[in-house]
């Protein structure tokens, strides 16, 4: 993440971004919807080897992001398998840094992996909504 020996600042230890930064890492518990809704393109961190867990996707596709993810994702297969391709997979920071640059190039493909998550997730909700309706029935 360093560029050029410049660690971008981290918003859990208080930095915040300046004029000349590039990058802003947001990683603080209950803000991540505003920061979601900022952005268009989104890696969900704590997924790169070696770090294991992973963090939910459904967050960010609900939101319109279109979501990069490394391969540690342990904790939310299912919803990985949900989203299935909509969710791009990077296996190291020189692929996430590839993918990045795919995205900034191609606004069309960014549009069109946020629009197919959101897709997905809110179709999820939509079943969820009726299940629960159902059982109000009884």
């Amino acid at each position: 993440l360093a560029d050029g020996g410049r660690v971008p600042p981290r918003r859990a230890t208080g930095g915040l971004p300046r004029a000349e930064d590039v990058l802003w890492i947001a990683d603080t518990l209950g803000e991540m919807g505003l920061f979601y809704r900022l952005a268009d393109i989104v890696f969900l961190g704590n997924s790169l080897p070696p770090a294991t867990g992973g963090h939910n996707p459904f967050e960010p596709a609900q939101l319109g992001c279109a979501v990069a993810v490394g391969p540690e994702t342990g904790n939310f297969n299912e919803a990985y398998a949900r989203l299935g391709d909509d969710v791009a997979r990077v296996q190291d920071s020189v692929s996430l840094a590839r993918w990045v640059g795919a995205m900034l190039d191609d606004p069309d493909e960014v549009a069109r992996r946020a629009h197919d998550s959101h897709a997905r997730v809110s179709a999820a909700g939509d079943i969820v909504h009726l299940f629960a309706t159902r059982l109000r029935s009884f």
